[in-house]
């Protein structure tokens, strides 16, 4: 089965609502089995997130105070 991909910034400015959620905590103790770093450039991401976005899929991060439905 296949899990929801979700967009991490690592920039706490960031407040664009197009942005799921911070999550600079949970970025600091990942590993290549659960995050991978990608340039990423795309009006959906504000300005302030564009050099590092995670994305990741693991579900078990769900019921961090840091997500946001």
């Amino acid at each position: 089965m296949r899990h929801s991909v979700y967009l991490c910034c690592q920039n706490p400015e960031c407040s664009n609502d197009e942005v799921l959620f911070v999550c600079s905590a949970l970025n600091e103790e990942s590993s290549d089995d659960t995050a991978n770093y990608y340039n990423f450039n795309s009006q959906k991401i504000c300005h302030a997130c564009k050099e590092k976005i995670i994305y990741f899929s693991a579900p078990e991060n769900r019921n961090s105070p840091l997500f946001k439905e």
